[in-house]
């Protein structure tokens, strides 16, 4: 019978995760290593997490269940907090514009876009290409966007004198900001290893 004591030092269950997943530093691993090999409760959950991600990194999900491939990618995917998963030293790039649809639009003589058109600016950050747009609407205006890169975990903020707004990436890297008012911001794209940013975007109000 486990006592109340025993069960208070178990190891939570984003704790195991990281564990199996080899995300622990060494001292931590093997703290966790202990108590897991006297423990029977703990040690059911990391062998039902082993068998989990090793379907998750099968060549062949295809033959798996759907429910089993889906709780195996939330596994190694989804987490409590809105921050990715830090697997290593911090990245920070500075996004270099590539591409802006308004000054394009002025450098070809076009001297104001309709209320109603949508701006696309493209950004570069060494492996990473982020394309965002923004369409203004009653409300302010709604920035939408995609990171191409690798890996698609991670979250988005954008930040300014009006305000903070922010969002998780979807599966393809996608996202989709909250209406804000017109201004300067900066915007921050968090990843495992990396933040990109992008300074002083301004939001034509």
């Amino acid at each position: 019978m486990v006592s109340d004591s025993d069960r208070a030092r178990h190891s939570t269950f984003e704790q195991l995760v990281d564990f199996v997943d080899g995300r622990v530093e060494p001292t931590t691993r093997t703290t966790i290593g202990a108590h897991v090999a006297q423990c029977t409760t703990c040690k059911d959950t990391v062998s039902w997490l082993e068998r989990a991600v090793t379907l998750m990194r099968a060549p062949s999900l295809e033959d798996a269940p759907d429910y089993a491939i889906a709780s195996a990618s939330r596994l190694l995917r989804l987490r409590t907090s809105a921050e990715p998963i830090r697997t290593g030293p911090l990245r920070r790039i500075v996004a270099a514009l590539q591409f802006d649809s308004a000054q394009r639009r002025m450098a070809t003589g076009m001297r104001s876009a309709s209320p109603s058109d949508t701006r696309q600016v493209m950004f570069n950050a060494g492996e990473y290409d982020l394309d965002l747009r923004v369409k203004p609407g009653a409300a302010g205006y709604t920035v939408t966007g995609q990171l191409l890169g690798p890996g698609d975990d991670g979250w988005i903020e954008l930040k300014g004198q009006q305000g903070a707004v922010r969002t998780d990436l979807n599966e393809l890297g996608e996202f989709e900001l909250v209406p804000i008012p017109g201004g300067d911001y900066d915007l921050v794209l968090h990843c495992a290893e990396i933040d990109i940013e992008v300074r002083n975007l301004r939001i034509e109000g």
